[in-house]
């Protein structure tokens, strides 16, 4: 699937798949290096998919849940049911990130 295909999200295409998450409710491309997954995912698996875990947050708490991030990140998450835009990165951006 192309960008044109992929709608007003299509741009997120472009990070390459190891950086992206599909749902039917959201779309996530992050850049993360998290430091407190233990907190944030208590049961979870800590080599996961760490996209994955930002939209079930997103999911479960809305866009307050960055407040509870810790470490390096760069978040763009777009809501289809809501038509919203999400974008967050930590305190000490901008950096360079690969």
């Amino acid at each position: 699937m192309d960008g044109a295909e992929q709608g007003p999200v299509g741009f997120f295409h472009s990070a390459g798949p190891d950086r992206i998450e599909w749902t039917e409710k959201v779309q996530v491309v992050a850049d993360l290096d998290l430091l407190n997954l233990d907190a944030l995912d208590p049961e979870g698996d800590r080599e996961g998919d760490r996209q994955r875990l930002v939209a079930t947050l997103y999911e479960r708490e809305g866009p307050d849940f960055v407040t509870r991030l810790r470490g390096a990140f760069a978040i763009a998450l777009w809501d289809a049911r809501r038509h919203r835009l999400l974008l967050a990165v930590d305190h000490f951006a901008p950096d360079e990130r690969n």
